[in-house]
């Protein structure tokens, strides 16, 4: 609901507005730098995201590994119907290249719900770093999963079709359609000056708080 918020107290109307605590936690610099152009900058306070503070940053390195693209989503894939219906519109057009362009290999860690949609059949990866392992670059709906991979060293796109702002920074971004066939090409044969573009946006996402 961050810029579907109508409760603004600004007249210009910002989002998470009016803030109902004291305090604001967001996970990077980047999204502390949005909130305080919103008005929230007093109330925010960058907290990090525990369980990756201490992961190890795999440096992106040109070349594809199996050549296989993961394509995940968030456990709570869906905000409202709105995002729903936008959700359901990206996998279908992903199902829809995988299917009809016979490459590359794909595997899908997507929601069951959606997958059953489409008759998928789920990564039997036993974890999400097993299945990032496995891949050569991954395609993620809005999800902390866009962090892993690229601390990971993968190549990484966001994928969204809402006209809206996104909250996380990424070096391949896939707002409709058209977008996927050269983004999944690019990804496969990254060049070096998006690997350097992902590595700042990872800088970016996960600096250290304070």
């Amino acid at each position: 609901y961050v810029w579907e918020n109508e409760a603004y107290i600004l007249e210009q109307g910002t989002c998470l507005q009016p803030l109902m605590s004291n305090v604001l936690c967001v996970v990077s610099q980047h999204q502390a730098r949005l909130a305080a152009h919103m008005g929230l900058g007093e109330a925010v306070r960058v907290v990090g995201l525990p369980r990756l503070d201490a992961a190890a940053r795999c440096i992106p390195e040109a070349g594809a590994r199996s050549g296989r693209i993961l394509v995940t989503t968030a456990n709570t894939w869906s905000l409202n119907d709105a995002h729903a219906e936008s959700v359901r519109a990206a996998i279908a057009d992903l199902v829809e290249y995988f299917s009809r362009t016979g490459s590359p290999p794909v595997a899908w860690r997507i929601a069951p719900e959606l997958a059953q949609e489409h008759g998928l059949e789920l990564d039997s990866a036993s974890s999400i770093e097993l299945a990032m392992s496995e891949s050569s670059a991954v395609i993620s709906l809005v999800s902390t999963v866009v962090l892993e991979s690229m601390a990971a060293g993968l190549p990484t796109c966001i994928m969204d079709y809402r006209q809206e702002p996104l909250w996380l920074q990424s070096a391949w971004q896939i707002r409709g359609p058209r977008d996927i066939e050269p983004v999944v090409r690019q990804m496969l044969d990254p060049s070096r000056e998006k690997l350097a573009y992902q590595a700042m946006c990872l800088e970016d996402e996960l600096a250290p708080p304070g």
